[in-house]
């Protein structure tokens, strides 16, 4: 259907699935608002489609600091409204967002594989960039404007499409699917490694780690930090190569949950006097702060733009829908282990695993990442 179409449905659910979450009381009513506002968005592969390679690393920051901005909002809304009031705001602001898209052209790419040439050349001019891909030369057959021959149209071009993407599939090259296989590890390992946890059992860590810091302080301390290093990634997305980028904040986010799990290992078994605890406890918020400041100058974000650059134009959003459902599966699957894990593990033990998937992360991108792209 499209990437705008996409981005108009994803703005559609999201709007049901604040509105369900704002006005639901039965318990299948917040699992459903949750589930539609865990839908996988089209944004980061219509970022890579409508920018030139040399403003993606600014529009990747955008969204960085968009993303950040708008958790903060939840969190300071939340601190003085009712949660159901809190809700509400996101799916007020849906409401413009949904209609500034319709003012948007498609994108180029994908006006391009469709064959129309003509909505292809207008949308290039719009976005000021030129096709990353060579022209595809498809048929369109002109057909009349009757009901009937409108369904019937669509149906094969349906049917088309989906005839185009297996055979996109079949014809990818070695290159692609090991491109494929890097990207399917790397998003499941991603979502293992415990910023679901962070974001939304961020007192309960602290508590369990010792830290004196209260809840609210929590919230705005972590959330200001994600939007102070979604700024600052401004500069270094537009500057670094995405690879070493990645490298340094992934590395960042390791010694971070490193520190946490030594700190709170230590703590748990009492290997140093209460009085020197005490005065180290400052370190869980610090090893946090440093975690969220690799998380927003890149960690957070470089996956997806990476994915949408890789991925052949024709099946670019297929194959990223498919990456960004691993990544939700793996953060689904330890969000309802979470439990089980801290009981078994303990804190230092969930921390420890944390930094084991960051680094599985690292050692991917250094044997797998593409070097002539990135």
């Amino acid at each position: 259907i499209g990437r705008k179409k996409s981005l108009l449905l994803d703005t559609v659910v999201f709007f049901l699935g604040f509105i369900i979450l704002a006005t639901g009381h039965l318990t299948r009513c917040l699992v459903l608002a949750r589930a539609l506002l865990g839908y996988p968005l089209v944004s980061q592969v219509y970022l890579c489609e409508i920018l030139s390679p040399s403003r993606r690393g600014l529009g990747a920051a955008m969204y960085s600091v968009l993303h950040a901005l708008g958790f903060f909002l939840v969190l300071i809304l939340g601190a003085f409204l009712p949660w159901r009031i809190a809700v509400i705001v996101p799916a007020i602001l849906a409401i413009p967002t949904f209609i500034a898209i319709t003012f948007l052209h498609e994108s180029p790419e994908w006006l391009n594989k469709n064959g129309q040439t003509k909505k292809c050349e207008l949308a290039l001019k719009f976005y000021h960039k030129d096709l990353d891909e060579k022209k595809i030369n498809i048929q369109i057959v002109e057909i009349e404007s009757k009901d009937d021959d409108k369904k019937r149209h669509a149906m094969l071009v349906l049917v088309g499409n989906l005839n185009d993407f297996s055979q996109s599939i079949l014809e990818q090259g070695e290159g692609f699917w090991r491109n494929f296989l890097y990207l399917a590890v790397l998003f499941t390992s991603i979502g293992w490694c415990g910023f679901s946890i962070l974001s939304f059992y961020a007192v309960e860590v602290f508590q369990r780690s010792g830290s004196p810091f209260s809840a609210s302080h929590t919230s705005w301390i972590t959330s200001l930090t994600k939007i102070v290093c979604s700024i600052g990634a401004f500069y270094v997305l537009h500057t670094f190569k995405r690879k070493t980028l990645f490298l340094l904040t992934g590395s960042l986010v390791f010694i971070s949950f490193l520190l946490m799990a030594l700190f709170t290992y230590i703590c748990s078994q009492e290997l140093v006097s209460p009085e020197l605890v005490t005065q180290l406890n400052f370190i869980p918020m610090v090893c946090v702060i440093l975690a969220y400041t690799g998380y927003g100058l890149g960690y957070g974000v470089i996956p997806s733009l990476i994915a949408a650059e890789l991925m052949p134009v024709e099946i670019r959003s297929t194959v990223v829908g498919v990456l960004m459902t691993l990544e939700m599966i793996s953060t689904f699957l330890l969000s309802k282990l979470k439990p089980v894990l801290m009981v078994s593990l303990g804190i230092h033990g969930l921390f420890t695993m944390f930094a084991g998937s960051v680094f599985v992360v690292i050692i991917l991108t250094v044997i797998a990442m593409p070097r002539h792209k990135f």
